[in-house]
This record gives structure tokens, C-alpha cells and sequence, in this order.
């Protein structure tokens, strides 16, 4: 009786000692996991900084007036060519001219030889006509280009 209660108290002491080391695993993999993922959040929030503070400098009002004024020659819209949506049109067709605005500060700037674009006459086609673009659907994936 002795020998069985002993043998019994032996075996629940090794079930108990081998739960408790599973479970210290446990923890242990679980601390290295939570390192993990704060030093990535620590390194996202630097990365979060980083672009916060390069986005505060591309979009500075002087920085972007310079690139305008370099590369764009944007002007601000006049209020005389703003029209109201009850004077447009019901449809314009494919072609058709748009009515007729006064030109702005920057088209009467244009370099001499430099036209400006023009609308179609409905019918007409552009002068170095080209055929018409056709589209294809893409292969599906894995599979080549014939």
C-alpha cells in the first residue's frame, strides 16, 4: 500500500515539474515575443517621425510656390473664368468646343512659335491621325505572354 502511494506521489511530482517547465517555456517565449514587438513598434513609431517631419517639409507653402514657379507656371484662377454648373452645357459631345474664356496670364506668356491647344470640330480628326488603341486582358498569373 505503502509502495503504490509512493509510486502514485512520484509520478503526479514528474507531471507536476513537467507542466511547470512547459509552462516556464511558455513564458519565456512569450517575453521574447512582446521584445519583438515593442522594439518594432519603437521602430515604426521612428519611421512615423521621420516621414511626419519630411512631409512637413514637402509641403511647405514657399517650397511649393518655388517648384511652380520653376517648373509648372501655375497662376491662380481668375474669378471672370469660373462659370456656374447651371451654364455648362446638358452634353458636350466627343469633339466639341468648350464656349470660348478669356486666356489666362500664363497662355498669353507663351513663348513665341508655342500654340495652345484647340477643341476638334465634331467629325474632324487629328492631323497625324493614329490607329485606334486596343486593349488586351493580362495572362492570368503564371501563365507567359504569347
Amino acid at each position: 500500500m505503502i509502495r503504490g502511494m509512493t509510486v502514485f506521489w512520484l509520478v503526479a511530482a514528474a507531471m507536476i515539474v513537467a507542466a511547470m517547465f512547459g509552462i516556464a517555456y511558455q513564458t519565456e517565449e512569450r517575453e521574447r515575443e512582446l521584445r519583438r514587438l515593442r522594439q518594432a513598434i519603437l521602430t515604426d513609431q521612428a519611421a512615423i517621425h521621420v516621414l511626419t517631419a519630411e512631409w512637413a517639409y514637402l509641403t511647405q507653402p514657399v517650397r511649393i510656390q518655388a517648384l511652380n514657379a520653376r517648373h509648372l507656371h501655375l497662376v491662380p484662377v481668375e474669378s471672370g473664368r469660373m462659370i456656374k454648373p447651371d451654364d455648362l452645357p446638358a452634353r458636350l459631345g466627343a469633339y466639341q468646343a468648350a464656349p470660348e474664356l478669356p486666356p489666362t496670364p500664363a497662355a498669353k506668356a507663351l513663348p513665341p512659335g508655342a500654340t495652345a491647344l484647340k477643341a476638334l470640330p465634331p467629325g474632324a480628326t487629328a492631323p497625324n491621325d493614329s490607329p485606334p488603341l486596343t486593349y488586351t486582358r493580362a495572362p492570368p498569373r503564371g501563365q507567359a505572354v504569347r
